[in-house]
């Protein structure tokens, strides 16, 4: 989860050229994560600031006092993207993983909640549905992208002025706001392929053909090839431009890094999956993904992907150039790691001793 040299795509300032203000775009912004998962206790919107909650005495001292380079507050925000001259959002959307509520030491005494509220700015009240922990994420992205239309268009004052937002459906409508003054385009992402299926915590059926069908047939309803709910005839009006293949957590579709210091990889039971390669099924995601003949494209994003699939991913893409296809590799958010990925460094164990000598993070979870 450290990194000691970060990429920074989100730039809070504008750059003037020759007189003329050049706007950003961000494609991986979080705006939507905290208004969403504390919909349940306050009503937040994707343009507010929002102050974590620290003012509960059940929360692990020891646990907020260890995490002060955490801000608690959010630092994406539409507000903030507004006043940066940030016209392009890509809105990140993630269900939060089964595991975050499932937290040893933390629940002890019932100080999960408060401590989570604090670190993180959700609490574990807001989460009662992930308790089951087998639970499908997949209605949540869709509750989610209902949330993001409900302030579509609706007007947000900054500074005297009315700003508002538009989810972006083609290439023609993000140009007409991007020539808007106070407007903001949305892009839609979705980070961690777990929100294809549901949570393998308690038992692991991502071999299970049936499974692969429920995954695969949930990729066609973020193309647009089936309708979002199978009883009734309903598709998904906008294009998902990126989707993260894994995140934090074992998902079934492939290995992924650990983002987790030791203490964090023992509190969150993150060992499962680590560093292991694609598995068929994630191949038949991917795959899926790009076909343009069945749906609009979803760019696989490789960030959290483990070495060994991002080298599988990296050789598809190669058969698929040969055969005409051009595809962008996109790493979203990445670090550096100032290492090749053949270096005998790059590809030992994860630990914080990896990277003491050097001003670069060697994790593997880096470039």
């Amino acid at each position: 989860m450290k990194n000691k040299i970060i990429l920074i795509l989100l730039v809070c300032f504008s750059i003037n050229i020759y007189g003329q203000e050049i706007p950003f775009a961000d494609i991986h912004a979080h705006v939507c994560l905290k208004p969403f998962h504390s919909r349940y206790t306050v009503n937040y919107n994707l343009w507010e600031k929002i102050e974590h909650n620290c003012q509960s005495e059940n929360k692990a001292e020891w646990m907020i006092k260890g995490s002060t380079d955490v801000p608690k507050y959010s630092q994406s925000n539409l507000a903030a993207c507004a006043k940066g001259n940030v016209k392009v959002i890509g809105l990140s959307m993630t269900p939060l993983e089964v595991q975050f509520s499932n937290i040893r030491i933390l629940n002890e005494g019932k100080n999960g909640a408060g401590t989570l509220a604090c670190m993180v700015g959700i609490s574990l009240n807001d989460l009662d549905f992930l308790d089951k922990g087998d639970e499908y994420y997949f209605p949540i992205i869709r509750e989610n992208i209902e949330f993001i239309k409900y302030g579509e268009k609706k007007p947000y004052t900054i500074d005297g002025k009315e700003y508002s937002y538009e989810i972006i459906k083609n290439k023609n409508q993000l140009q007409s706001i991007i020539d808007q003054e106070n407007k903001l385009a949305i892009v839609l992402n979705i980070e961690g392929g777990h929100v294809l299926g549901r949570s393998l915590i308690k038992k692991d059926i991502s071999k299970k053909e049936f499974y692969h069908k429920i995954v695969l047939d949930n990729v066609k309803r973020l193309k647009g090839s089936l309708p979002l709910y199978h009883w009734k005839d309903e598709y998904l009006e906008y294009p998902i431009f990126s989707l993260g293949i894994n995140h934090f957590f074992y998902n079934g579709l492939g290995g992924q890094p650990s983002p987790f210091t030791p203490i964090q990889k023992f509190i969150f039971k993150a060992k499962k999956g680590i560093d292991a390669p694609i598995s068929p099924l994630g191949k038949k995601v991917v795959q899926l993904m790009v076909n343009k003949n069945e749906g609009r494209r979803i760019i696989p994003d490789v960030k959290h992907m483990s070495v060994k699939s991002r080298l599988w991913y990296f050789d598809f893409l190669e058969r698929k150039m040969i055969e005409g296809d051009t595809i962008p590799v996109l790493f979203s958010h990445a670090a550096v790691a100032g290492l090749s990925i053949e270096d005998p460094l790059f590809l030992k164990k994860d630990v914080p001793d990896k990277y003491k000598n050097s001003i670069f993070n060697h994790w593997m979870i880096n470039l």
